[in-house]
């Protein structure tokens, strides 16, 4: 998503220029090639140079200042350097992005016709159903409605193959809110619209078509076709795929053939040894994943629930989540279960064909819906802290997004908060692209004409005053504003545990007495008064979390077997454990696998995944685009051409996947700590023992303020806007130009640009960075083994607060292993780590030097891997064996003997006949829920011979009598 802020006094001037995500593909214009060269349409750079560009190259700035993005001003001018404070990012953090967004990302841009052959299977049935011209499902009357969702749900249980595309298409259709409702009625004869040349756009329906699909799938819901749906999920994951069928005659039902293709390119067969997956491997199962999408995603959205008229909309929504919880019909497990199946067999090779994309998308939002949010997540850590008795402590995330950014200088200048300046305060000039970034390699006369203008009219608008505290007045986007400036101090308490403050009093027992009173910290007596005043500040800084107390309580689980009894609250993130426990290992790796393929490189991985399964078609599988080569010299008459188009998609589909993947792996680790820390501590030990911390840090190592300001967007082509100007326009898709191409109509465009999902992936890997690491030792010296302290640093150019919060906090953890002469060359990182990161009072982390050249720390994971074993052994070796420990193999023989305890030797045995009998079964909130239809169908409306029944069953009573 971008944002800038638009102005519409100056008079917008177009460029004739090739489109910016055309440099984005292709790199910078050389500056060597002259005047002339550098206003030509196309790059004339040499393949070999093209296939160097790794990294998103930031358009060059033009010599005018106008209100749309491509022509905003960038500039590497002094005046405009570290001391400017208009490149600061507007950026809030949320669980998810606006839900246009959302529902425009599940789709790739190879996907156009997709959205056309649902629309003509919808027309094709309406005319089945005698359903007039133009086939409007809104108009139809509700009862009309349920009969169509019914009978659909009968179609797609049909075995022919067929059938079943063409319904679940229709019921895609309907889900996308039937967006040929949207044509304008007059301009419609008999169902088909008029060949009159004017371009109608989308009518601004965008919204309207969104809400239409929430009321659609409310409707599909109370009808089944959620389950329905689950159903053909299950069936069309066990259609085989053939890995060796020949391109030669194959038939693609999900590309296009004409002009709107991606590319024309043919293949042989004798060019291809093993066919690839492409889109038309998937079809079936694209669309039953994007309709599921669009239930889960619509249905979980409160603006949608709350601002509907439906009064029963938010209890439908209370039912759905539920429902996603509880295990599908026909199927024992959920269906979050079943989309985590599919990871383990795509990686391996089995089922390359499935399109993860849209699994990871649907995964991530069904654990949304499920688990919770950032503010959901909040909410229960406050009643769990206050259930137990310990103080609340401020939301780190609404702290983070308040600070201001730091601006991090590349000499010994220091570091300075940069003040923000209302954006207003700037007249007609709209900045665009971000001051700190330092992409471009030469710099222009109009550039440093600009940057004068543009600093005396600062100079002139603005007091000293203004300067001065404008940063603290100046409201963030969407926040209020501020009555008073906030005031001056550390934004965090600071905090000590209590083994800290054990090992603080036992070290000033041994410096003064010689001697130590292990676990006694109360006791005061001969300490100098200044020792007593320091103990009583720890005191009262103590913070008790809630993982200590889950450890503790553990130890004394593990420790006290008969005389203590553990309650399991079977919360959601319980129960999704459970279902995850037995193959978690694999899932981890195959989020892993899937992130790998999709970072930046240098060069193509021949071995990575085929994660392009959502993007590629059988014309398009080989393409040269795939190895960041695309040549421009045979190219159309028009510059945005199809190979661009696929070349943005492609990046755009990593980008994504980055996004889903990370927000997978984030939610997890924060459920699973709030709800057992062990259950934590073995999800990361996956992830690290899977190499995770050098493939974070991989994505983290690049250039970062290009990588958020990436193009990689055709607003024209996401849904709703395509699909609208289809219908609307003599079933035409968008004709692109340098206009359309990067502006985005719903949103509004302000401050400074930037990608939302770029943005909110960085967040989440520097934040699932900060959980592999925090507190261990070990693994904060695999982030000094891995060099990351230049790539964090590097890292600190982008302006945004919250992201520089959770990136001083990893340069915090490894600090003292850095040496003295890296804090004295980075002392501005230095000052930026006290005045946002929260300290630990005997953590000195800004003068110790830990400069030991070996290191083990094998004792410390071997400890943790035995305390999650035994865990795991008490809690879940009764439902899965294989994680119950035997006595021969104990994780910590010898020592103890309440460690070597078989627990099966001590379970109840009950073999009485009546008092299994009497025990009451707990019943399933959906068989409560569908009895009474249940009886009423299979055995009241039934006719039974009870006399035959009574004569069957006479031979048994006899037998049983008679023993």
């Amino acid at each position: 998503m971008d944002r800038g802020e638009c102005n519409s006094d100056p008079a917008p001037i177009r460029r004739n220029v090739r489109p910016n995500f055309a440099e984005d593909v292709y790199g910078e214009k050389a500056s060597s090639l002259g005047s002339a060269e550098e206003n030509s349409e196309y790059c004339d750079s040499s393949l070999a140079h093209r296939r160097q560009v790794s990294l998103l190259k930031l358009k060059q700035p033009t010599g005018a200042i106008t209100v749309n993005n491509e022509n905003t001003h960038t500039s590497n001018h002094p005046e405009n350097g570290p001391e400017s404070s208009e490149g600061d990012l507007e950026f809030m953090y949320n669980d998810t992005d606006v839900i246009t967004n959302e529902l425009a990302e599940l789709y790739s841009y190879s996907e156009l016709e997709d959205f056309a052959k649902n629309f003509h299977c919808w027309r094709v049935y309406a005319d089945e159903k005698q359903i007039e011209p133009p086939y409007l499902f809104t108009s139809l009357p509700e009862s009309r409605k349920k009969s169509i969702f019914l009978d659909l749900c009968c179609r797609i249980e049909c075995a022919d193959a067929h059938i079943r595309l063409s319904s679940s298409r229709i019921i895609l259709y309907i889900l996308q809110g039937a967006f040929a409702d949207f044509i304008d009625e007059e301009d419609m004869e008999a169902g088909v619209p008029t060949m009159a040349p004017v371009d109608r756009g989308t009518g601004g329906f965008e919204m309207e078509c969104v809400r239409q699909a929430f009321s659609n799938v409310h409707l599909a819901y109370t009808c089944g076709v959620y389950q329905a749906l689950c159903s053909l999920l299950l069936a069309e994951m066990n259609e085989p795929f053939d890995c060796g069928l020949p391109l030669d005659g194959r038939i693609s039902k999900a590309s296009s053939r004409d002009s709107r293709n991606a590319s024309n390119c043919d293949l042989s067969d004798n060019e291809r040894k093993r066919r690839t997956a492409t889109l038309a491997d998937n079809e079936s199962l694209r669309v039953v994943l994007s309709s599921l999408y669009h239930m889960v995603e619509l249905m979980r959205n409160d603006e949608l629930t709350s601002s509907s008229s439906n009064p029963q909309a938010s209890v439908k929504q209370k039912e759905f989540i539920s429902e996603l919880e509880e295990p599908l019909d026909n199927y024992q497990k959920p269906l979050i279960s079943v989309l985590f199946e599919m990871m383990p067999v795509f990686y391996t090779g089995n089922s390359p064909h499935y399109p993860m994309k849209k699994v990871f998308l649907l995964i991530w939002k069904v654990l949304l819906a499920t688990l919770g949010g950032w503010k959901k997540l909040d909410a229960m850590k406050k009643a769990k802290r206050t259930e137990k008795g310990l103080p609340v402590y401020e939301n780190n995330i609404d702290v983070a997004q308040a600070m201001p950014a730091t601006v991090i200088s590349d000499g010994d200048n220091g570091a300075r908060m940069a003040p923000k300046r209302s954006a207003s305060r700037l007249g007609t000039f709209s900045l665009a692209r971000q001051s700190a970034c330092s992409g471009s390699e030469e710099t222009k006369d109009e550039e440093e004409n600009i940057d004068q203008l543009i600093e005396d009219a600062l100079n002139n608008q603005q007091s000293k005053s203004d300067r001065q505290n404008s940063g603290d007045r100046t409201p963030r986007a969407g926040s209020p504003a501020l009555s008073v400036p906030p005031k001056k101090g550390l934004p965090w308490k600071s905090k000590v545990n209590n083994a800290e403050l054990d090992i603080f009093i036992q070290s000033l027992r041994q410096k003064f007495f010689n001697f130590k009173i292990p676990g006694d910290t109360t006791t005061m007596f001969g300490f100098p008064p200044p020792i007593i005043r320091s103990v009583n500040v720890l005191r009262q800084h103590i913070y008790t979390s809630l993982s200590e107390l889950q450890a503790k309580t553990d130890k004394d689980f593990n420790r006290y077997l008969f005389s203590t009894t553990e309650k399991i609250e079977l919360t959601s993130t319980e129960n999704l454990y459970r279902l995850l426990l037995p193959n978690l290992s694999q899932y981890v790796v195959a989020i892993l696998k899937v992130l790998l393929a999709a970072a930046p490189s240098n060069k193509a991985k021949s071995d990575a995944l085929n994660i392009l399964v959502d993007v590629l078609t059988p014309e398009t599988d080989g393409s040269d685009v795939l190895s960041n080569s695309i040549s421009l010299d045979n190219s159309s008459s028009s510059p945005l051409e199809d190979s661009v188009r696929l070349a943005i998609d492609i990046h755009r589909h990593k980008e994504i996947l980055v996004k889903a993947s990370s927000s997978i792996l984030l939610l997890l680790c924060k459920h699973f700590k709030l709800n057992h820390v062990y259950q934590f501590e073995y999800l990361c030990q996956h992830v690290v023992f899977g190499n995770g911390i050098p493939l974070l840090l991989k994505f983290l190592d690049q250039n970062m303020t290009r990588h958020i300001q990436s193009r990689y967007e055709i607003h024209a082509y996401n849904y709703p806007q395509a699909v609208l100007h289809y219908v609307r326009n003599r079933e035409e898709w968008p004709t692109l130009n340098p206009d359309n191409v990067e502006e985005n109509p719903m949103k509004e465009q302000r401050g400074t640009y930037y990608m939302w999902r770029n943005i909110f992936s960085s967040i989440n890997i520097v934040r699932v960075l900060n959980k592999l690491v925090k507190a261990k030792q070990s693994r904060v010296m695999m982030l000094v083994v891995f060099k990351s302290a230049p790539i964090l640093k590097r890292s600190l150019k982008v302006r945004l607060g919250i992201f520089q919060f959770y990136v001083l906090k990893a340069l915090k953890m490894q600090s003292r292993y850095l040496g003295r002469q890296w804090r004295r060359t980075n002392m501005d990182i230095i000052s930026a780590i006290y005045n946002k990161v929260r300290h630990r009072l005997t953590d000195d982390w800004a003068y110790a030097s830990e400069m030991r050249k070996s290191y083990d720390y094998h004792p410390e994971e071997n400890e943790l891997k035995a305390d999650v074993e035994r865990f795991h052994s008490r809690r879940y070796g009764r439902i899965y064996p294989q994680f119950a420990i035997e006595v021969s193999d104990a994780p910590m023989p010898g020592d103890d003997y309440l460690n070597r305890v078989d627990l099966r030797e001590f379970e109840p045995v009950d073999s009485c006949f009546h008092s299994v009998l009497g025990v009451k079964p707990e019943l399933g909130d959906k068989f409560v829920k569908h009895y009474s239809m249940w009886v009423d169908e299979e055995v009241m409306k039934r006719d039974v011979d009870w006399d035959k029944l009574l004569m069957n069953t006479r031979g048994i009573y006899s037998d049983h009598h008679r023993d």
